[in-house]
C-alpha cells in the first residue's frame, strides 16, 4: 500500500531536492523513483533525519532508482533525489514509498 507519495518535481543536471517524511519502527518500507524519458540517472537517498545517519541509497546509473528500508525508531526521515544526469535543461522525477 502506498505510504505517501507522489513526492514530484524538475531538476537540472546534478540538482537535488529533500522531502522529509515520517517512517515507523518496524515497518518495511519500498522507496521508488522514476524520471521522465530525457532523464539518464536519477538516485536516491534516505537519511535519519535525527541522527543525520544514511539509511539507504540507490545510486545505480539508471533512471529507477529503489531503496528499502525498515527503521528501527519511529522518527523523520529525508528522501534525498538526486539528478545526477539529465538530457535537458531539467528532468520531471516522482517518488512514492509503499509499506508492506
Amino acid at each position: 500500500a502506498r505510504a505517501a507519495g507522489p513526492l514530484y518535481g524538475d531538476l537540472a543536471s546534478g540538482g537535488s531536492r529533500e522531502f522529509p517524511v515520517m517512517l515507523r519502527a518496524g515497518h518495511e518500507y519500498t522507496i521508488a523513483g522514476v524520471c521522465d524519458g530525457r532523464c539518464a540517472d536519477l538516485d536516491l537517498r534516505i537519511v535519519d533525519a535525527t541522527a543525520g545517519a544514511l539509511v539507504a541509497v540507490d545510486a545505480a546509473p539508471d533512471a529507477t532508482p529503489q531503496t528499502h528500508v525498515r527503521p528501527e525508531m519511529t522518527g523523520q526521515h529525508v528522501i534525498v533525489v538526486e539528478m545526477a544526469s539529465c538530457n535537458a535543461p531539467s528532468c520531471w522525477f516522482a517518488v512514492n514509498i509503499y509499506q508492506r
